[in-house]
């Protein structure tokens, strides 16, 4: 909702406030739609994929620390390898989750894997990243009705999530892709693995880019994150400086690793106006949320806000600098640390982790 609706509410009845936050959630509501079609190739497992990494990072590299500006403190960063780090009009990394979001005890096989969204126009992939700083990248693709080929899913992927055994990515308009990691196939030409989706949990109608950040705003799905303390997954908008509004932050109960028992509509538990403009990505630790806000564009720096709730109010509390063009979050609860992605190819793009208190 807009700031000036919320002023408004401030002083209306409850019944009004009531009416705004039905209204909300209705935008946001979502249904399960099944994939028309299931790949019949080949499976492969989580493990053969892992043995078969591709890709090398390195930590605390030179080659792409011209995104950390004065005044960030990282705990850690690294950098893709040269052709993912500043690659021109090519892949752009968006989202990224670690094992912690996906589970309780945030390991896979006894180690701590991290996934990372991206997108190039066409077409979306997912970068599945060992502890070890290898990685590989594996396109995310819809299925046709036989089950005999695919198309490429074109979707921003502004956000991704690794919850229980899915995968779900941002679609601006429509809701939440999801992909599940017990269906990872081989792919065709120069797809050697692909990653099919399943379904979406996808609003009535499409939004329209219009009629986003305005006094009547249709739902955006630009980010995704989690509060595993209280298994909410947590979807939020974002909207420029120059828009009406902030954006909304909303929550949705999930069961069994999915927002909604099957067959039932996915409803949000919670709505909350942003406190800020120009949100990136959230994440909870069942405290406080913490958001990725950026500024001045590949000069920087970005901004993390520690931010408290009350009604459907956010107040930022705390912030610190963070590195430019800084996105998606994602926590790792028992160390206390945030990982995000940034996304200029001038600065250099990497994946970093920094301290969630400060």
């Amino acid at each position: 909702m807009l700031t000036a609706v919320v002023l408004l509410t401030a002083v209306a009845s409850p019944a009004h406030a009531r009416i705004a936050a039905d209204e909300d959630k209705a935008d946001f509501t979502l249904e399960f739609k099944p994939a028309a079609g299931k790949l019949t190739s080949k499976k492969v497992t989580m493990e053969e994929l892992f043995a078969d990494l591709n890709h090398d990072m390195v930590r605390n590299d030179e080659a792409c620390d011209d995104a950390i500006k004065r005044g960030v403190v990282l705990d850690t960063w690294y950098c893709f390898d040269p052709d993912d780090k500043s690659s021109r009009g090519a892949w752009i990394p968006q989202g990224v989750s670690h094992a912690s979001d996906a589970f309780e005890d945030e390991k896979w096989n006894g180690r701590s894997p991290l996934i990372v969204s991206w997108y190039n126009g066409a077409s979306t992939r997912v970068t599945f990243i060992d502890q070890d700083l290898q990685y590989r990248h594996v396109r995310l693709v819809v299925p046709n009705a036989s089950g005999t080929g695919y198309r490429n899913v074109s979707v921003h992927a502004g956000g991704v999530l690794w919850y229980e055994q899915y995968i779900y990515l941002v679609d601006t308009k429509n809701g939440l892709r999801v992909f599940d990691t017990q269906q990872i196939h081989r792919g065709s030409g120069s797809d050697k693995y692909v990653l099919p989706q399943i379904g979406v949990w996808k609003t009535k109608t499409a939004s329209k880019s219009e009629n986003f950040c305005t006094n009547n705003p249709d739902a955006r799905f630009s980010y995704i994150g989690l509060d595993r303390s209280s298994h909410r997954i947590l979807v939020g908008e974002y909207c420029r400086s120059r828009d009406s509004s902030n954006g909304r932050l909303v929550a949705y109960s999930a069961s069994a690793g999915r927002p909604s028992v099957p067959g039932t509509p996915a409803v949000p538990s919670d709505v909350w106006d942003l406190p800020v403009p120009n949100i990136q990505g959230a994440a909870s630790d069942g405290t406080y949320f913490y958001l990725n806000q950026t500024g001045n564009a590949e000069e920087g720096p970005s901004t993390l806000h520690r931010v408290t709730a009350s009604g459907r109010g956010m107040t930022s509390v705390k912030t610190k600098p963070a590195p430019t063009g800084a996105e998606d979050l994602s926590l790792e609860r028992s160390r206390g640390l945030l990982w995000s992605v940034t996304e200029y190819q001038k600065p250099g793009r990497m994946l970093y982790r920094m301290a969630k208190t400060f």
